[in-house]
């Protein structure tokens, strides 16, 4: 199944029109602050580092939150295909 960077099943298109998320935890590790949007074992995490140029940059992975430094990120626009999908 392919999801969006929150967890949702990419292909609901009732989810375009939501409002922005609210992380459910947030911890810092080094120069990065990763966001977990979703419950379960594994879960849709955002990596995000301020630049000194003051830009963001954020990405996104899906995985378990004691791994959050060693998941593959890509970015946000981008899907994700998962085989198991958990809400």
């Amino acid at each position: 199944m392919k999801i969006n960077c929150y967890g949702e099943p990419a292909d609901d298109a009732s989810l375009a029109f939501r409002m922005a998320h609210t992380p459910l935890e947030i911890k810092r590790l080094g120069e990065w602050t990763f966001a977990r949007y979703t419950e379960g074992e594994s879960s849709a995490i955002h990596r995000l580092k301020v630049g000194q140029d003051g830009a963001v940059e954020e990405m996104w992975s899906f995985g378990k939150w004691a791994d959050t430094e060693n998941l593959v990120y890509v970015p946000l626009n981008q899907t994700l295909e998962v085989e198991k999908w958990v809400s």
